[in-house]
């Protein structure tokens, strides 16, 4: 057969973004105005630290439950301390400088620790391997405990000056982006136009900075679920029989499973204070924890749907080709046959990530996702629904977070709703 069957451009019809699917999109108004919405939904989002609003975490308990308004419409509020952020890299220099003779003495510890491990006589009872082993040991966890310590005062020293204005921990994009709305905009935010909430912090900033977490959060995670099933899903529709039969019962074992225990389980376990301190020195912290988490469970619908696709797929012309070249397992699945599950990826990612989005808000409501400092639209709506009470309703707590979320939600379900119509072939002629 000729080389040009195995391109992936042969597939069968309807299996790729195709300029007549883009132009079925084009005419899907709602389809087209969600996702205007979602742009500008997410490019406001990465841009929040350069806007003209209030810190996210400056409490303010005079201003306690205050009410919207916007008069005056700016305040005076946002004092960056530039003088220290210009004394940060010297004083970091000289905190880094310590470091060489910290790990030279954490090495030097765990070698001694591993040295009278291997030294200790086999007959010894665990009491008397114990008490050989307490000097090494505390040396080995004191070298550790002042290696880390050090590198903490370092990530401390660099995040004071922002920490100390209202911020969490800001990466190092952010923390550039802050200081050049100081410049632009000087002390100026906007004022609390969506009123402050029970710490007298401003809504409408948390609301812009809790997008930036619960976005992620949607996006990072569907990638990692969309990672493993398509993986998954791939290989076991290509490969068939014995192996097929396992892999999809061990996706039957996993759906019998309830989710919300095995997050909480794990997400409990992780946050344990000395597994936690274990991660925070590679730089994995909470939030990271919980992408990789919401994600690893998240990979089993895809998986089926993506097993289904490859197995109409692999007798097709395009793939007896390539086999017929040479091609190997490996080569077919991820040169030939996944790029032609990009329009199934594409509508699943779509409908995916306003799950992820909404089950990251229902951990946070119960507090187990997002913690202070950090904020997400979840977090938001749990402060939110502490307020309903029959005493007196702040309605502004509750309303502008759950038009944030329920605005992105229903954009995202729209849009997968027409891509999918877009790229269904049996659509091509109406």
């Amino acid at each position: 057969m000729p080389a040009v069957a195995a391109n992936p451009s042969n597939s069968p019809k309807g299996m790729s973004l195709s300029e007549d699917a883009w132009r079925r999109l084009r005419r899907n108004r709602v389809a087209m105005a969600s996702l205007i919405t979602l742009a500008v939904i997410s490019v406001l989002a990465f841009l929040t630290p350069l806007l003209p609003l209030q810190t996210p975490d400056s409490a303010q308990t005079s201003l306690q439950y205050a009410e919207p308004t916007a008069s005056p419409l700016w305040l005076n509020t946002f004092v960056l301390d530039t003088a220290a952020i210009e004394k940060t890299p010297q004083v970091v220099d000289e905190l880094e400088s310590q470091l060489p003779a910290l790990q030279l003495a954490f090495d030097q510890a765990q070698e001694d620790l591993h040295s009278a491990r291997v030294a200790l006589s086999d007959s010894l009872s665990p009491a008397k391997r114990e008490q050989q082993l307490d000097a090494p040991q505390r040396a080995y966890d004191e070298a550790k405990r002042l290696l880390r310590q050090k590198d903490a005062e370092i990530q401390d020293t660099i995040q004071q000056p922002y920490r100390k204005l209202g911020f969490a921990n800001l990466g190092w994009l952010s923390r550039q982006m802050v200081e050049l709305r100081f410049a632009v905009f000087g002390q100026r935010s906007l004022n609390s136009v969506w009123g402050r909430d029970v710490l007298g912090r401003d809504i409408l900033s948390r609301i812009f900075w809790g997008a930036r977490i619960s976005l992620i959060v949607g996006l990072v995670a569907t990638i990692v679920s969309l990672g493993i099933g398509v993986t998954y899903g791939a290989v076991s529709g290509y490969l068939g029989g014995w192996v097929d039969d396992a892999m999809m019962r061990l996706v039957d074992v996993m759906y019998s499973i309830p989710f919300i225990f095995v997050v909480i389980f794990l997400i409990t376990i992780l946050g344990e204070e000395s597994v936690a301190d274990e991660l925070a020195y590679w730089g994995i912290d909470r939030i990271t924890i919980f992408f990789l988490v919401v994600g690893a469970i998240y990979w089993l619908t895809m998986s089926r749907v993506v097993r289904g696709q490859v197995i109409s797929l692999k007798n097709e012309l395009f793939v007896e080709s390539a086999r017929s070249l040479g091609a190997g397992q490996t080569r077919i699945i991820f040169l030939h046959l996944m790029p032609n599950l990009f329009s199934v990826v594409l509508v699943y990612l779509t409908l995916t990530i306003p799950r992820v989005m909404l089950f990251e808000a229902f951990l946070s409501f119960l507090g187990l996702g997002v913690e202070p400092p950090d904020v997400s639209w979840g977090l938001l709506a749990n402060e939110g629904i502490k307020v309903i009470t029959p005493v007196k309703i702040y309605w502004w707590l509750i309303l502008f977070p759950s038009l944030a979320l329920g605005t992105t939600l229903m954009a995202l379900n729209f849009l997968g709703d027409g891509v999918r119509d877009a790229l269904d072939p049996r659509l091509r002629d109406e």
